[in-house]
């Protein structure tokens, strides 16, 4: 569940600080989040020799192709409210 959130949260906090249009914001997201998990799947962490734990809960260690998953239902969910919100406004 936490990473169906993600998503919404790193969204808003670039929309705050960015004037890029919904889909350039949303695509810099799930590409953040894409990468991240990249890094996971290629160890990224160790490779680089990381021990700061803050760092590594950040990057993480753990790959899990479900949060691709989760990542893509959260921008669905972003589109999808934006989306009814400009036609309702």
């Amino acid at each position: 569940m936490g990473d169906l959130l993600v998503i919404p949260l790193l969204y808003s906090t670039l929309k705050l600080i960015s004037k890029g249009s919904t889909k350039t914001v949303l695509l810099c997201t799930v590409t953040i989040a894409f990468g991240l998990e990249l890094a996971q799947y290629i160890g990224l962490a160790d490779i680089l020799g990381i021990q700061n734990k803050w760092l590594r809960v950040i990057i993480g260690t753990t790959y899990d192709p479900l949060d691709l998953l989760a990542y893509s239902l959260g921008a669905t969910f972003i589109l999808m409210y934006e989306y009814y919100d400009n036609k309702n406004t």
